[in-house]
């Protein structure tokens, strides 16, 4: 089996579901190529456990071209599903959006950057979930999804009853864009080393209502820098200024503005996720839990990636630049 098979070893075939293929424990990759030329290939193996390869909504996906993806038609099961992204033909690179986000109030989705990992995930590690945690509400389901994007080679999706939307490679341009509901959620990433810029966010606004808008803020940025995270009303701002961690605390603040702002100070070589919501003309039952004191997403832990390479199965995507090399 050539890794030129591998990376179409796909079902259906023109699409990013990779399919695992079975090596043995004592397995080995041989290539004739020179060590230059090695060194300047550009991919990405996945390597399953024996766990993940019997579990049948574990998926790994290669974010290669624009396609629909839908888990709501599996039914009420709980699903795991990968995505992997290796173009660098963009700004920034390894950049997937995602658009037309769909899910029913009682499905449960989460998002976390990197691989799954064996063991229980800690609380509040999700870069995005629906329904979201607050500090104000246990969950909240928002049937409204704004348009968002992750920079990120691996990143993977916890899901129970599923959801739909359209993933394709790409960057979603945030700032100067208007919220598409009075009552919606978002996504904001900056990736490592991306430049830093005021991001702003005009809200679609109802005079007549009052509402809540909140942020959970994770990631890592050098020493020194923070990350804001702002509204502005009537020329009068309400925000939170906070140092990402591997888990957020909550923060909200009972005014819907006509902005809200992201910003970093000194954290261009850092890394971090805003989840953002805005809620309008809804009533709350509102929590008085102290930030951090939270539950974690409600999803039951799925199978893990073990990331050992003496693993038992290989579902594996190279997205090689100049793939004529094999």
């Amino acid at each position: 089996m050539t890794k030129f098979h591998l990376k179409y070893r796909r079902m259906p075939a023109n699409s990013g579901n990779l399919q695992p293929y079975p090596i043995q424990p004592n397995s080995y990759i041989t290539s004739n190529l020179a060590d230059i030329q090695l060194a300047n290939l550009k991919g990405v193996l996945y390597y399953n456990t024996v766990k993940q390869f019997a579990n049948q909504y574990f998926y790994v996906i290669d974010v290669h071209s624009a396609f629909n993806f839908n888990l709501e038609g599996l039914g009420d099961v709980k699903t795991t599903v990968v995505f992997l992204n290796t173009m660098t033909n963009m700004i920034p690179n390894f950049s997937s959006k995602i658009s037309n986000w769909q899910q029913d109030s009682n499905a449960s989705v989460a998002i976390y950057n990197g691989i799954p990992q064996d063991g229980i995930k800690p609380k509040n590690t999700q870069i995005f979930s629906n329904p979201v945690h607050s500090d104000i509400f246990d969950w909240f389901y928002f049937k409204n999804v704004e348009t968002f994007s992750l920079s990120s080679v691996a990143f993977y999706l916890d899901s129970f009853k599923g959801c739909t939307f359209k993933i394709e490679p790409g960057k979603a341009i945030l700032g100067g864009t208007t919220t598409t509901a009075l009552t919606t959620t978002g996504f904001y990433m900056k990736s490592l080393g991306e430049q830093q810029t005021v991001t702003r966010v005009n809200m679609m606004k109802d005079a007549n209502s009052n509402g809540y808008t909140g942020a959970n803020i994770l990631g890592h940025v050098p020493n020194g820098a923070t990350v804001t995270f702002y509204v502005e009303d009537n020329g009068k701002n309400y925000g939170t200024g906070t140092v990402p961690a591997d888990f957020f605390a909550p923060w909200s603040t009972a005014v819907v503005g006509d902005d809200i702002v992201i910003n970093s100070t000194n954290a261009q070589m850092g890394q971090y996720f805003v989840q953002y919501f805005v809620i309008q003309g809804v009533k709350l039952n509102v929590t008085t839990a102290a930030p951090g004191d939270t539950t974690t997403v409600p999803l039951e832990t799925t199978t893990k990636l073990s990331g050992r390479v003496f693993t038992e199965f290989l579902c594996m995507v190279i997205l090689i630049l100049g793939s004529h090399r094999f």
